[in-house]
């Protein structure tokens, strides 16, 4: 009868749970952590999770602990390495690692030479009294000079030496000087500056690059703009680049001329639509009376939007007097300016171009004007305006 009502009694408790349903059926479980067993640095833990509605659980790993490694160290010497220990303060795992040996300390002692033995320098090691010597070579005797005869022109002289030193002595012969020549002038021959000896005549004028090479007297010397304008010299100017100029100059006079093109000169064309060229360093040249010569000269674009100038564009020659183009030229002529530098230079001043603007200017479909050019030509046109 009793097993009867127990069998009766879990049959209608599990009819109830049935009917009724489990309170965490939705999954809202609402679980309890517990950490069951502690984790070291040599094992994993356990933590128990357990619902407590329904009493359901599951466990999860607790990593591993890092190491807690002490450091101790046995000190290196100079003779043997050192240790470095490490050692776990929670499982007591060690590991070692060496340290190198030391640098000797080595303190010098110097035996000084003289200039009859030579010295010793030693070296020992404050830490372990290794040691080591290197020799010393002798030093130089230190002669003092004593002229007992004067060389000539001609005859030869004798010089005495005494070591300070040590007394060591020796004699050497001083060879004739042979005489000492002052160049001849336009109107003197060349004589001996010690004995006056005079030797051939005195020389002609000889022009070159504006002056006598004989007495250093100047040619008559001109701009290329004065030149022009006082009409002794013809000139044509040829622009086949923005880079360069190609001056044609003919000497209408029966005079030596030497002809300066100042940096600031600037060839201006006929043509509105063509670029005005700017003399971006000083550039000069000698004519013969009568004759002709071809010179190149370095320039820089001072319209960025006219027209590139080609072998047909006629030019005349004009000087600037804008005052920052005139100290630009001079920070270029300062400064060994690259020539991309100069050409942003200039446009900066004379068409306040930005970086972009300067993009006009390539080289095989790419610009050639970089960011760092500008930048320096920026810096030169802030100076020139400074002046």
């Amino acid at each position: 009868m009793w097993k009867k009502w127990i069998v009766c009694s879990a049959f209608l408790w599990i009819a109830l749970f049935v009917f009724a349903g489990c309170k965490c059926e939705d999954g809202a479980h609402e679980y309890v952590a517990e950490v069951k067993t502690a984790a070291s640095c040599t094992e994993e833990g356990v933590r128990k999770y357990k619902c407590s509605i329904c009493g359901d659980s599951y466990t999860e790993p607790i990593e591993k602990l890092e190491h807690d490694y002490v450091e101790s160290v046995q000190d290196p010497t100079c003779t043997e390495e050192g240790v470095r220990t490490f050692t776990c303060s929670l499982c007591g795992d060690v590991y070692t690692e060496p340290i190198g040996k030391l640098e000797h300390d080595y303190v010098e002692s110097v035996k000084d030479p003289t200039c009859t033995k030579e010295g010793v320098k030693t070296f020992t090691c404050s830490l372990c009294g290794d040691t080591y010597t290197e020799t010393i070579s002798m030093i130089d005797h230190k002669y003092k000079e004593s002229v007992r005869k004067q060389p000539t022109c001609t005859e030869d002289g004798v010089r005495a030496f005494v070591c300070s030193l040590c007394g060591d002595t020796n004699t050497e012969s001083i060879a004739s000087t042979g005489h000492d020549w002052i160049a001849a002038t336009c109107t003197k021959p060349r004589t001996c500056s010690r004995c006056g000896k005079t030797e051939g005549s005195a020389l002609q004028h000889t022009f070159e690059n504006g002056r006598c090479v004989a007495c250093g007297v100047s040619a008559p010397t001109y701009t290329l703009n004065d030149a022009v304008n006082r009409g002794y010299i013809d000139v044509d100017v040829v622009m086949s680049s923005i880079k360069d100029g190609r001056i044609n100059a003919r000497n209408r006079t029966q005079d030596y001329l030497y002809v300066t093109i100042p940096a600031g000169s600037y060839f201006v064309a006929n043509s509105t639509s063509n670029q005005n060229m700017l003399v971006t360093s000083t550039k000069s040249f000698s004519l013969e009376p009568g004759a002709s010569t071809t010179e190149y000269v370095p320039t820089a674009c001072m319209n960025i939007h006219r027209d590139i100038p080609n072998e047909r564009a006629g030019y005349t020659v004009g000087y600037t007097n804008d005052a920052t183009l005139q100290n630009l030229v001079k920070l270029f002529e300062q400064n060994n300016t690259s020539y991309y530098v100069r050409q942003a230079a200039v446009w900066i001043v004379t068409d306040d171009a930005t970086y972009a603007d300067t993009g006009t200017l390539s080289v095989n479909g790419r610009k050639a004007i970089s960011q760092a050019d500008y930048n320096e030509a920026q810096r030169l046109v802030s100076q020139a305006r400074g002046y």
